[in-house]
């Protein structure tokens, strides 16, 4: 639902997030996806402004923004849904070092590891939406073509809501969200 949302952001009204993170993503009562915080956010009919200080989203920033380069707004959050997608994953953020300039480093190389607990697809779309060689990386439609996004699909209008993650199925609970 969240790529579907920035599909809709990005295609339907030319806004870019620039720095979507966890905590600009919440969840309403009918559990649809909203995305909050556009603080930095561009809209595509103007250029982007590559040199804005964005410190506050920095782990979440691909690595054009930290080598301070000419970056594409949609694929600047592919890359940000990538680290979003390894933290519901595995619990824990992609890079980590106490260093700042180390964990630039590490974005900027794409030098991340997975847990044992990864299976094949999940690792594809991971390495898919973090691709560091912009040019590489998939845009949004691009990304719902892995073969990890129809192991989660379900039409069934019985099926749990909740979040799939390693094909275990995590309900939300109804009273938490109201």
């Amino acid at each position: 639902r969240i790529i579907t949302t920035l599909i809709y952001t990005h295609y339907t009204m030319k806004i870019s997030h620039l720095t979507l993170n966890l905590n600009s993503i919440i969840i309403d009562k009918d559990l649809n996806i909203k995305l909050i915080n556009f603080k930095y956010g561009c809209i595509y009919l103007k250029d982007c402004d590559a040199s804005v200080n964005k410190d506050d989203m920095f782990i979440y920033n691909c690595p054009e923004i930290h080598e301070k380069k000419e970056f594409s707004p949609e694929l600047a959050d592919v890359y940000s849904c990538g680290i979003i997608v390894y933290y519901l994953c595995f619990g824990k953020l992609p890079f980590s070092s106490k260093a700042k300039i180390a964990i630039d480093e590490l974005i900027i190389k794409g030098e991340y590891w997975f847990p044992k607990k990864a299976n094949e697809k999940m690792k594809t779309i991971i390495t898919s939406l973090m691709e560091c060689e912009s040019e590489k990386r998939k845009n949004l439609k691009q990304i719902l073509s892995e073969n990890w996004f129809n192991d989660i699909k379900n039409d069934d209008k019985n099926a749990i809501k909740g979040l799939n993650i390693l094909h275990e199925k995590y309900p939300i609970d109804e009273k938490v969200m109201k």
